[in-house]
């Protein structure tokens, strides 16, 4: 019934309002041709205000079947029931009261009864507007938001204001910062839901009244804060699963793209923070991270590679001006730009270094070299990283090692969708090197390939991608696929060791059988040699 169009379910009800018309029409005649009811029984029953609740009511003759009489509807026989052992509290008070036990409806009062239940029920509008009954506009539809998103706006634009601080004492005691104590979490989870689960139309009204930047100004205000506590980490996760909502829109994906300069720096710029002042969930820097994969994967045809490039500034370590080294020092130096993105997700194996213990694992080579040319399809589309399939429900689902493997899938996505998205194979190998002097090929190949491919699919599913890229464009792939070398590794060398120095005495040999050396004296008994102490 939930999955019916709306202009089926308003058919629906017309009909049942037909077939309660035509009912009421048949029980009045069937009430005004009926015979007198019998008479009441012998044993006394008190007159209580329960007795017209427990009456039996009549049976419309529309729904009497062809082979019954009508007389004898009209005059039926109590129906015989079996005798129940068990004892009943409720038996006994209505046989104390003298109340008549209540008996079966009817499928005509079954039906009478649910023809005047959906009479009332609320349908969603029509294309109309206007119901088809009768000329009054349809009423709202039930799953829709009571709150319109005017209202919404106010709160958001109320929440992006920070508040003036509250001084005990006036210029004498340091005013006291409360965060954001005054924006309720529940609001925001509720218009996060609303986001998600609303009609179209009410989220595109949402996004014309300005909604996504005021979204951002809360999300900036939080970002704001030095040290944050649970309340604010609950409001920064519950802002950036609005941002999530709302990027299924197109009209906030290009909003997205315009606010990318200066939103995606901040965002990266809080995760990278060497104080630790980003989010410890691993659930809220993925949502991070999913917002670039958003950006880079909504790109049209012509938009890839700015796209691409842009991430690839974004996410490099930006050095000030004026601390930048020498020209001499620069030639001598290998570059290593994404240092701090390599560390982000070597701290991740790090926290759950668990679960990387099967360095048995080898990465499937690709079957094809030039996999994209022999399809006859695109480079872009060859390789770039595929949906992933739903995950059925497990033990492990939930936990911290499967929240931190998908943490690290969706790094390995983005780097995947830049590789994809870049037009040369030299600027993809290009980038290939600067993230192998970073020490990406390290973490892959010695801590990723180690997971088990049972329980983390979407790891594995990555660095299959990858490799499957890098093979076509010729670049080496076996620190990745295999890991490091099995074998021992050679021997040192024994090191020559110098003989100790001697001292050179002046008119003696080094060979010791040529030195004229004079025997010991011999000791006498009872005589006493120097040397003796």
């Amino acid at each position: 019934m939930r999955n019916l169009e709306p202009r089926v379910k308003c058919e629906f009800i017309a009909k049942e309002k037909l077939m309660e018309l035509e009912g009421s029409k048949t029980d009045s005649a069937a009430k005004s041709n009926a015979m007198p009811p019998p008479a009441a029984p012998a044993s006394p029953v008190k007159p209580t205000g329960h007795g017209s609740f427990f009456r039996r009511p009549a049976i419309p003759l529309r729904y009497a079947s062809q082979d019954q009489d009508v007389h004898r509807s009209e005059e039926p026989e109590a129906p015989k029931k079996a005798k129940s052992k068990t004892f009943n509290k409720d038996k006994m008070l209505g046989a104390a009261l003298n109340f008549p036990s209540p008996t079966k409806k009817k499928r005509s009062d079954t039906l009478g009864a649910k023809s005047s239940d959906l009479s009332g029920i609320s349908l969603p509008p029509t294309s109309s507007s206007h119901s088809l009954t009768t000329g009054e506009s349809s009423p709202k539809h039930p799953g829709a938001s009571k709150i319109s998103p005017s209202e919404y706006m106010e709160f958001l634009k109320k929440a992006a204001v920070k508040p003036r601080p509250k001084s005990t004492v006036d210029g004498i005691l340091p005013a006291q910062d409360d965060g954001m104590k005054d924006i309720p979490v529940e609001k925001l989870h509720k218009l996060r839901l609303v986001l998600r689960n609303e009609r179209l139309t009410w989220v595109e009204e949402f996004l014309q009244l300005g909604g996504f930047e005021a979204v951002v100004k809360v999300l900036r205000r939080c970002m704001d804060i030095e040290w944050r506590e649970e309340h604010e980490d609950a409001i920064l996760h519950e802002t950036l699963l609005c941002l999530k909502a709302l990027s299924m829109s197109s009209r906030a994906l290009a909003t997205l793209s315009e606010l990318s300069s200066t939103l995606f720096t901040e965002l990266l710029d809080m995760i990278f923070d060497d104080d630790n002042k980003g989010p410890s969930e691993f659930t809220t820097r993925n949502i991070v991270f999913g917002l670039l994969f958003t950006y880079i994967s909504a790109a049209t045809p012509t938009e890839r590679a700015s796209r691409a490039r842009n991430l690839m500034f974004q996410l490099s370590d930006k050095q000030p001006a004026d601390t930048a080294p020498p020209d001499f020092i620069k030639q001598m130096h290998q570059p290593r730009p994404y240092k701090k993105w390599f560390r982000e997700c070597y701290n991740v194996t790090k926290e759950v270094f668990w679960i990387f213990i099967h360095h048995q694992n080898v990465i499937a080579p690709p079957d094809q070299a030039n996999y994209s040319a022999t399809l006859g399809i695109h480079y872009f589309n060859a390789h770039f990283p595929p949906e992933r399939p739903p995950v059925p429900s497990a033990p492990y689902v939930g936990g911290v090692e499967f929240e931190a493997t998908n943490y690290l899938a969706t790094h390995l996505d983005i780097i995947n969708a830049i590789v994809a998205s870049l037009p040369t194979r030299t600027e993809r190998n290009q980038f290939r090197q600067d993230m192998k002097a970073s020490g990406w090929e390290k973490v892959m190949g010695m801590a990723l390939r180690t997971c088990k491919e049972k329980l983390h699919s979407c790891i594995h599913a990555g660095l299959n991608t990858w490799v499957q890229a890098a093979a076509e464009d010729g670049w080496d792939t076996s620190f990745v696929r295999q890991g490091p070398p099995r074998y021992a590794p050679p021997a040192k060398e024994r090191r020559v060791v110098d003989a100790p120095p001697k001292l050179q005495v002046k008119g003696l040999s080094d060979n010791p059988s040529q030195q004229n050396l004079k025997p010991s004296p011999q000791k006498r008994q009872g005589e006493v040699v120097a040397w003796d102490f």
